[in-house]
């Protein structure tokens, strides 16, 4: 899957959509409120991934007329396949600056016990436990 600069197919927020239709499928409305985007971008997103066979809506009847999106079989194996794309590398950046981040204080820790202690508790706890 190669990504492209600025491809709205390749982003967080469209693997948030289809996490949220990965269970079950939903209303518009639906999907906005467990995802927490915008309209705009869920039916800007919704739209190129129907456009793409990820997605499928269905009509439902009623008065309003509502539709149901669904991901399709394609959509459940790009969903697999961008988690590695897009998830893996932010996960694996954000674990890299946690590192750095406890080795650092650890270091002021060890050279500065009791006012770590004082300053910020719960990173003197979170040490001690990594040490036990």
């Amino acid at each position: 899957m190669a990504k492209k600069k600025g491809d709205p197919l390749h982003t967080i927020e469209t693997l948030m959509i289809l996490k949220t239709l990965l269970r079950d499928e939903k209303h518009f409305s639906g999907i906005e409120r467990e995802t927490k985007l915008s309209k705009s971008t869920v039916a800007n997103r919704l739209k190129l991934l129907i456009e793409k066979g990820l997605v499928e809506k269905r009509p439902v009847r009623g008065f309003p007329p509502k539709v149901m999106y669904r991901l399709t079989e394609h959509g459940r194996k790009f969903y697999d396949k961008l988690l590695e794309v897009e998830l893996k590398p932010r996960l694996q950046k954000c674990a890299e600056r946690i590192e750095e981040g406890l080795k650092q204080a650890e270091h002021y820790a060890l050279l500065f016990p009791e006012e770590v202690h004082k300053i910020y508790p719960p990173i003197a706890s979170y040490l001690k436990l990594l040490k036990s």
